[in-house]
């Protein structure tokens, strides 16, 4: 059986999906050995934590989760082929660990990561030619790098994106039909990599890896022009690839990566896609190329982009260095991971220079240096905003 809940904003979708759970629960009450009401019932709690989080009632959509996971667990014991519900126990796994990380639980986060991981090897190892298990895999090995990147564990980080680029290199090695639709979630492995070498420092080798993916991402976003995905990874291997080029002071090429990211961002495909756009465009340290009102005006209109981070570097890209200093300064206060919190220093390091108070930048620069934020770095933002602040605050050099 297959709960379908509407999806949308609303009162109306968040009735549409207490329904369907109301009417799963029933049914699963009613018929507890039918395995299919069962995973009904746990695909219907899964989906009710985003209408009980909007209503507050987070402590229900937890014990939600809670229950979905045990019913999950139980039916991926007891039916071992049964592929949907090991692949949707994996999706649960990251959810939850993304809770656990939102909350400051590193330790909870990266045990639902290597559960995820264990769950979607095991499907690898029971279906080895089956593209989908590869898949898989690559993603869950990708979300246990960033939650230890976010942990401080570089080393651990940077071998779980080369699980995640070996995965879909393997996938890449199968005999597909259609290889690149396949690997839409999985090519991109070789840029989640790349964009974490740019955060170690590691120039060349990001160019290569990166460099390897845009090749990819230009020949799929021409095959399928209005595959948003293609799109983004193309943009994002741009921009690592201006930030690596702008690290290692090769400015114009830096420009010319950026203005490449900058009309990949334009693409019809994106439109709509305000995160992407946001998380790119805010973050381009060489002037010029994006237009500084723009980018003003659409963190506006942008929910997604309405973070105090991205309205301060909004605002300092715009000139407004003013208006930059209190949003970057309540940035701080309120970051939840290390790495963010290490990009707002940096940045407020470089306002407050800019608005002419060196000992307030020195101060902030030097509380990013003592956090070590560069070692939480999952890409190449916290070092270019060093980069940015460290040509303003401590002219003569440093690390």
């Amino acid at each position: 059986m297959e709960v379908e809940v509407r999806r949308g904003d609303g009162a109306a979708a968040d009735a549409a999906t207490d329904e369907a759970h109301a009417r799963v629960a029933a049914l699963a009450a009613d018929d507890p050995g039918n395995r299919d009401y069962r995973l009904g019932l746990a695909q219907a709690l899964v989906a009710r934590r985003v209408p009980l989080g909007r209503a507050g009632r987070s402590d229900e959509a937890a014990a939600g989760l809670r229950e979905a996971q045990t019913i999950y667990e139980e039916l991926a014991a007891g039916f071992p082929e049964w592929v949907a519900v090991r692949n949707e126990l994996s999706t649960l796994y990251r959810i939850l660990g993304w809770q656990a990380a939102a909350r400051g639980d590193a330790a909870a986060a990266a045990a639902f990561a290597r559960q995820g991981v264990e769950a979607d090897r095991a499907l690898r190892d029971r279906f080895p030619a089956a593209p989908l298990s590869y898949s898989r895999l690559a993603e869950s090995w990708a979300f246990l790098a960033e939650v230890r990147c976010h942990a401080g564990e570089p080393a651990g980080a940077e071998a779980a994106f080369r699980e995640a680029v070996a995965a879909d290199d393997r996938l890449r090695a199968l005999p597909l039909d259609n290889p690149d639709r396949v690997r839409l979630y999985t090519f991109a492995a070789r840029q989640w990599l790349g964009q974490f070498l740019v955060g170690r420092g590691r120039h060349a080798e990001a160019e290569a890896e990166l460099g390897a993916c845009a090749a990819e991402a230009e020949r799929f976003s021409a095959a399928y022009p209005t595959e948003s995905l293609y799109w983004a990874t193309r943009a994002r291997c741009y921009s690592g690839l201006g930030q690596a080029a702008y690290l290692a002071g090769r400015e114009a090429d830096a420009r010319a990566w950026f203005v490449k990211a900058a009309g990949a961002l334009r693409a019809p495909a994106l439109e709509g896609h305000a995160a992407v756009f946001m998380s790119l465009a805010l973050r381009v340290p060489v002037p010029g190329v994006f237009d500084p009102a723009g980018l003003t005006a659409g963190v506006a209109r942008s929910e997604a982009g309405a973070s105090p981070l991205n309205v301060g570097l909004a605002a300092a890209r715009a000139g407004d260095d003013p208006t930059a200093e209190g949003h970057l300064r309540a940035a701080v206060g309120s970051a939840g991971r290390a790495d963010s919190r290490g990009e707002a220093l940096y940045q407020l390091a470089a306002c407050l220079a800019r608005r002419g108070a060196p000992a307030e930048a020195r101060a902030a620069f030097d509380r990013a240096e003592r956090e070590d934020a560069l070692r939480y770095a999952a890409d190449g933002a916290v070092r270019v905003a060093r980069r940015e602040a460290e040509r303003l605050v401590r002219p003569d050099g440093g690390r």
